[in-house]
């Protein structure tokens, strides 16, 4: 029997019991796709959950950009998602039918209220949206969120205007590289009703100049007239439903009720220990068309509170985000 509505109810509420179901749904995914069972390493590794502790085989993301990590799916297609390589051979494609689609709503819901709570401040999002660019996940994770678009040419001045315009706390969400063609396009300050709040995500991936990430918070900081701690950062991917988010500089990701990690070494697959760097592994309640525990190529660790410090691409990775698709000219 499906578990869908028992996982639905609990990612909607941010449930302590998500690790209770997610064997289960480990079981189904593997049943669905045979090829799944074959590309599991033999050796599950620990993964604690809050209190309790999975026995996780993880699918390296290898098998996302294979077209093989297909788990319980009706085949009718509600949303694809494609990660944005630098070519179409390591494109990762995730595809849902409405069951899927419906628990990542519910992820990226959770996940935000739990981080900023149930205010109802307007989502200004500097990317193009989900018409325009209907396979970036970045743009319908802003749209779910009832984002406005801010795209095309001018966009920096529009951006001026409704912030000039608004009397009531904004959050800003954009990748970290318009945040830099922002800044290199605008001067003076801007100065955002008292409570706003930023939000970047992805990297530069040669779409603008780079800033380290101190310099890049702390010109925001000036520029909108805030403190670098209403500056945060999200991190996601196209391989997942659900995301991490970290406040100010110099902080871990925190991750979204449905989902936790641990890290690994690249050589042996022992888990590493609480702080120490290895490829980062990801289980993902809310993945139900694709399986739910996937060996990234992102190089950070892990500590005792399951917080995220992301160091990077693992050596030899080649270059990720969805957030390329989400470039603002």
């Amino acid at each position: 029997m499906s578990i869908f509505n028992t996982l639905h109810t609990a990612i909607a509420c941010g449930s302590e019991n998500i690790p209770e179901l997610l064997n289960t749904l480990f079981s189904q995914q593997v049943a669905a796709n045979a090829d799944i069972q074959r590309m599991l390493p033999e050796r599950p590794i620990p993964c604690r959950w809050g209190e309790k502790w999975l026995e996780v085989r993880p699918l390296s993301v290898a098998a996302w950009r294979a077209g093989k990590a297909g788990a319980i799916y009706s085949g009718t297609p509600a949303a694809t998602f494609r990660s944005s390589g630098t070519t179409s051979s390591d494109r990762s494609a995730t595809i849902l039918d409405q069951n899927g689609l419906d628990l990542y709503e519910a992820a990226i819901t959770t996940g935000f209220r739990t981080t900023f709570g149930h205010a109802r401040e307007r989502i200004v999002a500097l990317m193009p949206d989900t018409c325009t660019a209907p396979e970036s996940s970045l743009s319908k994770m802003c749209d779910i969120l009832g984002a406005e678009f801010v795209f095309g040419d001018g966009w920096q001045a529009v951006l001026t205007q409704k912030i000039m315009d608004a009397r009531e706390p904004l959050i800003l969400f954009g990748t970290a590289f318009a945040w830099v063609h922002f800044l290199d396009a605008t001067s003076g300050t801007v100065n955002l009703p008292t409570g706003s709040r930023l939000i970047e995500t992805g990297g530069y991936k040669g779409k603008s100049r780079e800033l380290p990430k101190v310099d890049l918070y702390e010109a925001l900081a000036t520029r909108f007239g805030l403190y670098t701690d209403s500056i945060w950062s999200e991190y996601g991917m196209c391989e997942l439903s659900s995301q991490f988010y970290s406040k100010g500089i110099g902080t871990r990701l925190v991750p979204s009720p449905s989902i936790r990690s641990v890290a690994i070494n690249p050589i042996i697959g022992d888990v590493c220990a609480p702080g120490e760097d290895g490829l980062l592994v990801h289980i993902d309640a809310a993945n139900w068309c694709t399986y739910a525990a996937i060996e990234t190529q992102d190089w950070g660790n892990v500590d005792a509170d399951g917080h995220i410090a992301l160091k990077g691409r693992a050596p030899g990775a080649g270059p990720k985000g969805c957030s390329i698709d989400a470039d603002t000219p």
